[in-house]
Parts: structure tokens; sequence; C-alpha cells
């Protein structure tokens, strides 16, 4: 008996939720360049959790070999760079008002009525200068980690090691590390220079050299002058105390950028942690969800069974041959378990069997039937797929004796008799038989099938996201009787993720994708935040993105120079609002050769989602806006530059964003649900993708 639908099902955690979840994802990948490549990290982040590795078509998606500079040093004789996280834009659809079905899993806004007075006074009075990071310790630490470093490159041993260094810029290094009041924004811009998509960047000794770098700027910041440091953070903390009681608005951005970066702060400067968690934990729902409707996993995954045997037994002396067939159906069924995802794979099936049986010269003509019933829990956990070992079966076998064959009339009155009399006993060894293998067969050809599915869902390491320092997500799921949900968070200690679930209405059929905008701004941040970006490296980013430099980035990165620095806390926002996508970029100071346009400002351009036949563009609604803070710097020159920025973003975030519609769909794997996109909405932080 071959059970085939239950080796379906587990494809479908393995290639329709890793391959339909990321679909969206290159809509993420920021500036409008080539899509080939770049949603390919992102794709990692979301897929892989503690545990699910990136699969397309049964291939795990890796860095490409790109050839590269020789400025680039690597680990060994041979250069080999991949590709590096992007700044994530978002994205899509024809909007039109959602429905009112039900919300799944809602919960209470996370900021909702806490005792935050309370918290707040407690945090004040646990201020303490003596906990603040030590520049001297951390400075310690840091020339530990820098020798380390120097063993591992081993300058000494040739051409390669200097690479090293020079991309290290260790000269630099050296240099503030001597200073009598050295520059944290140093230290900043060297710890970001290791987050890169490199080969060797992944490495335990560079890993390290980056997190003290990060450890000892912090120590300057915050430690050189503790007194004066202490005395503005009480005061932020007693602002705090409004912010964190008043209510959020729709998307909310601005409150949880303050938020978030005051938190932020207390994480760096070691100060009120306690409080700090506090606030962290009313913001820490997962911000990536995935809902199958049981609809969906019936007509999608239940499948028959057809299956003939021969008959080979011998019952009470009675050699028994023939032949039998299962008819039926293998279904899956949600379970609610609020734990972990948990379905049971039920067999409903028709036994039936034509045999004859030889005893001792007499042959018996017989037929049986059964009806089935065979089911087993599977459950999702950390490491994979689980069955329960809680193999099931219900049958009651019934047997007819259609015919007694043998020369002797006698002799067929006597066994006619006989049979008569052991039929009760023979119906029950056959039941038992035929309940044993079945129930045997039904969990071996279950177990061998998880074993396959959890191959593709061992944990695997990804160099990419080691290398531009972003932990993986954590992943949870649940089951309800209406929905499977898989759930990923993707959250650093110091950073806020989603403060409740998706408010949208969840449809009843199909699928469900949500993605909250705290996904990409959590990604984004260790990645460009504080970063310099210079048009004559665009083309080196890009080509850790993607296998080929695109005309337009390698013709900027020959232009005139031009420098732009992102704000050191959400450079780059995605909001999720009002059926709109906005995109915004924070920026410290802009600068063209040797003019400086040293003035924060805000970049923002909204968009419109238009969908069409699985076809998704975005449409820009309104001009884009440039808000400059601050005092605004006069003159030819600062008007020329603001001229110059404003004619740059209108090439980036154009009438229409993507070159082309994107069809997402049209990257499902072939093993993948045929699927259609119904709707895409976003509101209040969260985009939600109906696939049906």
């Amino acid at each position: 008996m071959t059970l085939e639908p239950p080796m379906r099902f587990c494809t479908f955690f393995t290639n329709a939720i890793a391959g339909v979840f990321p679909i969206f994802v290159p809509l993420f990948a920021g500036m409008p360049v080539a899509r080939t490549q770049r949603y390919r990290t992102l794709f990692s982040v979301f897929i892989s959790g503690s545990v699910l590795p990136v699969v397309v078509n049964g291939q795990m998606i890796e860095s490409p070999v790109i050839p590269y500079s020789n400025a680039i040093p690597t680990v060994g004789s041979t250069y080999v760079p991949a590709y590096s996280q992007q700044p994530y834009a978002a994205p899509q659809t024809y909007l039109q008002p959602y429905a009112t079905q039900r919300t799944v899993a809602s919960t209470p806004i996370a900021s909702a009525k806490q005792d935050w007075k309370s918290k707040v006074a407690n945090a004040t009075s646990n201020l303490r200068e003596s906990s603040l990071p030590n520049p001297n310790s951390t400075k310690v630490k840091l020339e530990n980690a820098a020798e380390q470093v120097l063993r591992f490159v081993r300058p000494e041993s040739g051409e390669n090691g200097e690479k090293w260094l020079s991309f290290l810029r260790w000269k630099e290094f050296q240099k503030e590390l001597k200073e009598e009041e050295p520059d944290p924004e140093v230290f900043d811009q060297l710890e970001r220079n290791l987050r890169q998509n490199y080969s060797g960047l992944d490495m335990q000794p560079l890993i390290q050299f980056r997190s003290s770098l990060d450890d000892y700027s912090n120590a300057l910041k915050y430690g050189t002058d503790g007194e004066e440091f202490l005395d503005d953070l009480k005061k932020r903390i007693a602002k705090m105390e409004e912010k964190l009681g008043s209510a959020p608005e729709g998307a909310d951005t601005e409150r949880q950028r303050d938020i978030g970066f005051f938190v932020k702060n207390l994480f760096d400067s070691n100060q009120a942690t306690d409080f700090a968690q506090s606030i962290r934990n009313a913001y820490s729902k997962p911000n990536a969800r995935l809902l199958v409707s049981k609809s969906f996993v019936a007509r999608q995954f239940a499948r028959p069974v057809s299956q003939a045997n021969p008959v080979n037994e011998n019952i009470l002396g009675t050699a028994i041959s023939g032949s039998s067939f299962l008819s039926g159906q293998v279904v899956p069924k949600l379970i609610a378990n609020p734990r972990q995802a948990s379905l049971q794979m039920e067999l409903a099936a028709q036994f039936s069997s034509d045999s004859r049986g030889l005893n001792r010269g007499v042959t018996i003509f017989s037929r049986g039937s059964a009806p089935v019933r065979v089911t087993e829990t599977i459950s999702l956990f950390d490491y994979g797929l689980q069955a329960a070992n809680n193999t099931s079966i219900g049958t009651s076998l019934h047997t007819d004796v259609v015919g007694i064959q043998h020369r002797s009339r006698l002799v067929r009155r006597i066994a006619s008799r006989k049979v008569s009399e052991q039929q009760p006993a023979a119906n029950a060894i056959g039941e038992s038989r035929l309940r044993e293998r079945i129930q045997s067969q039904f969990h071996k050809q279950l177990i061998e099938q998880l074993g396959k599915s959890n191959e593709q869902l061992r944990p695997r390491d990804f160099p990419a996201l080691q290398r531009l320092g972003i932990s993986k997500p954590t992943r949870s799921s649940w089951s309800s009787e209406d929905y499977l949900a898989v759930l990923w968070k993707h959250q650093e200690k110091d950073q806020l993720a989603a403060p409740a679930s998706c408010p949208i209405p969840v449809e009843q059929t199909g699928l469900t994708l949500q993605l909250h905008q705290s996904a990409i701004w959590n990604a984004i941040d260790p990645v460009l935040g504080g970063r310099i970006i210079r048009n004559y490296e665009l083309d080196d980013f890009a080509a850790q993105v993607m296998k080929e430099v695109p005309e337009k980035l390698l013709k900027e990165s020959k232009e005139e120079p031009w420098s732009v620095s992102l704000a050191d806390f959400h450079p780059v926002e995605v909001e999720f609002d009002d059926e709109k996508i906005q995109f915004r970029l924070r920026t410290t100071n802009f600068q063209k050769e040797k003019q400086k346009l040293d003035q924060n400002a805000t970049i923002a351009a909204s968009y419109r989602i238009r969908l069409v036949d699985n076809s998704i563009q975005l449409v820009r609604e309104g001009k884009v806006e440039i808000d400059f803070q601050g005092k605004e710097q006069r003159g030819a020159r600062a008007s020329a530059l603001r001229g110059f920025l404003k004619n740059k973003l209108e090439e980036i975030f154009k009438e229409e964003l993507l070159e082309k519609p994107l069809r997402p769909l049209d990257r499902l794997p072939p093993t993948a649900p045929k699927l259609s996109i119904a709707s895409i909405h976003c509101d209040d932080g969260w985009m939600q993708v109906h696939l049906k």
C-alpha cells in the first residue's frame, strides 16, 4: 500500500510554505534595479527562522561567486565575494476596500494600558553611572580582538594578508585608537565596513572584532561623560511615560521609531535594562505570518488511495491466496494546538478481498470486506516535522464463504460445518492481521516521508546573514480547526517587533501572507544604519547583490563624486497604511565633491499598488517629498545641492517604481499549488496578501 498523500502534505511545508512566502520579497529589495538576485538574502531571513532553509526547486539559495576587484581580500588565495543586503523597499496591488471577514488571532495593542508610571519611576531610580560601558575595559577588549584579527589574516604571509588590512582600514583604526579623545564615529564606520557580504567576514575573529568596535564606540559615547548623559537620560525617561501610554494611530511609525531609538539607547548604555526589556516585550509579536485555511489544506492535499495487493496467508491451518484491494482517500485535518501547528493524517478507505483457501484437499472460496480508518498526528517543531507515534486504526472485517470445493459431497458437508464453527475465530485473526499490516505500513511510510522532508527542514547556516550581522528570525506555529499558522519574528535584543497581530480581516479560504513593517526595519537597520553611501561604490555594492551590475549603476559610479550619509536609526522606513506603501529615506548630510549640505532630511514617496492578472506595479501618488530639518542652509551652493539631490531622488522614486510589472507567482517551484493573487491590503503597519 502506497500512501502518497502524506508525502504531498509534508512537501507543503517545504515547497508550498517555503515557496509561497517569499514571492513578494523582491518588492522590498529597495531601489528599482535588476530584480533577479536581490531578494535572496531577505528570503533566507524570513524562511530560515531557526530551522527552515531556503529551498526553491529543491535547491538551497546560496551566494553567487562574483569576480571582484583586487582591493578586496579573501581568506585563502582566491577572491570569493558574495552578495550583500540591499535596502528593501516595499510594494503592491490594485486595491479595493477589504471586506469584513473575521480577524484571526487578533490581540490587544501592545502599548495598551500598562503600569508605565511605576516602571518609569523604577527606571529613573535605577540609573547607575557605574553601569555605563567603560572605555578602558572595552578598549582592552578591542585590542585583544584586533590581535586575533592579525593572527587570522597573517599580513606577514603575503599579499592577501595586506589586502585584508587595507580592506579593514587598519592604519585608520590604529591611528584613532591611539588618540587621547577617540572619535566614536570613526569606530562606527569601521564597524559598518565589516557588514558586507564578502567571504571571510563571517569568520569568528572578524565577527568578534566587529562586536568589539561597537562596544568601544558605545563606551566612548556614553561612558566618557557619564554624569551629563544620565541627567539627559532622566529627562528622556520622564517624557517616555506619555509616549508609551498613548494609543497608537494607524501605522504608528513615528512613535515606534522614537520608542525604538530610546530602547536601543538604554541597551547600548546598559541603563534601566529591565525597563527597556518591558518596552521590548510590549512590541514583541511575530512580524511575519503565513495562514493556511482548512479548505485550502483539504482541497490541495487530499488524495485518493487505490492499491491492489496479493493475499498469501495461513489461518487456522488453511493456506489462503488471492487478491485484495484498498480504495479510499487520505485527508489532512487541522487540530487545535496553540503550541505548534498540528494536523491529523486520516485514511478513510474500504478494504475488499477475493481469495481461496486450501486445507486437506478442500478448497474454500471467500470474499471479505472491511471499512478502514487510520489516523496519525503530525506536528511542526523547531527541528522539523514529527509524527506523534499515535497511529490508530479502526476496522471490522466481514468474510463471506461463497463456495466449498471437493469431489466428495460428505467432505464438503463436513467442511461447511467446520468453516461455520471456525469462521468467527478466522475473522478475528484476519482482522487483527489486517489492522496490524495497514497500521504498520501507514506509520512506516509516514515516517519515511517525514524524514525526507526534514532533510530540507534541518538547520543550516547562512553565511550572508552572519557577514551582515543579521540574526535568523525565530519561528513558531499554531493550528486551530480553521487555520494552520507559521509565524516568524525578526527582532534583535535592542529592537521592536510588531505591537499586535495583523488587524486586517482574514479570508477563510486560500493562503494569507502577512508582513509587519518592523520586519523590514529590523533587517535594514544593522546594515544601513549610519552608513555613508558613495556613488563610486555603488557598482561594488551591486556586485555583492547581483550577478551582473546594471549599466545604469556602472554609469552612476563613474559620475562626479557624491555621497549621502544615512541616519543611524531607521535609515530606511517602509510604512503600510491606508492601502498605501510609503518609502522613507532618513539622511544626515549630502555631499557633492567639496560642497556639503549638512542638514537632516527625510525623503518620502507614497505608492498605490496596482494588481492586474497577478502582475504587480507600484504607482506613485503625489510628488517625492523632501523635508529638511533644522536651520536651512542658504546660498547658491546649498540651493544647487538640494536641486541635485531632488533630481537623483526623482530618478529613484519614479512614477512607476518597477521597471516592469512584477509577476511573483512565476517564481514558484513546479511542485507548488497553482495560485493566484486575490488581493493585497495595507493598513496599520501591516501588508496582507491573499492567495487563492
